[in-house]
């Protein structure tokens, strides 16, 4: 084997090398690209299914106040009992950047009040890529006509969150998660 074999031979072995490095690492990234995907989205699904479930059980906070506070695109208060102690806590939904939060404030004193201070924030879901005009919250009246921003508290039968999740906007599309809750105990406010 002369010299010119030898290099030839070297260079296509280190061809087939970096070619066998490349794969291996573009297979390493799909997966955990998918694997971050699926937990991103897993969060966001397991959110929507507690928002659900705590608006759906809605009602009046512990000093009367009308069982939701405030309706927007981006934010939604109420109160309910979220924990099956007996008290009606408020609690917020909010989007903060791409991240879906919600904070939560127990009632306190005497009178009874929510002191904002005292609200405990907790992250549901990372990377919701809805853009700002793409709003989270969605507000109906009895009908099921869609009602605008800030929504008439008193008019709201069903809420539908829609949210986005993606790790990359646009590399691939979106995954959308959205669900339609009816308010059950909202007619008795009225």
């Amino acid at each position: 084997m002369n010299l010119v074999e030898a290099i030839i031979t070297t260079v296509i072995f280190c061809l087939i090398f970096l070619a066998l490095a490349q794969g291996i690492y573009w297979v390493y990234q799909s997966f955990y690209f998918s694997w971050y995907l699926e937990e991103a989205t897993k969060n966001a699904w397991e959110g929507v299914k507690n928002f659900s479930k705590e608006i759906r059980g809605a009602k009046a906070g512990e000093q009367g106040a009308y069982p939701i506070e405030k309706a927007d695109q981006f934010e939604i208060i109420f109160y309910s009992d979220i924990d099956g102690d007996g008290k009606t806590e408020r609690v917020r939904y909010f989007l903060d950047n791409s991240k879906l939060k919600k904070g939560i404030i127990q009632p306190q004193g005497w009178p009874i009040s929510y002191p904002e201070e005292t609200e405990k924030i907790t992250l549901i879901s990372d990377y919701i890529v809805n853009q700002q005009n793409e709003p989270i919250f969605f507000y109906f009246d009895k009908e099921g006509s869609t009602l605008p921003y800030p929504a008439p508290l008193s008019q709201i039968r069903s809420v539908k969150i829609f949210l986005k999740v993606d790790l990359k906007p646009k590399i691939p599309l979106p995954v959308e998660i959205e669900t339609l809750v009816k308010l059950r105990n909202i007619e008795i406010y009225q």
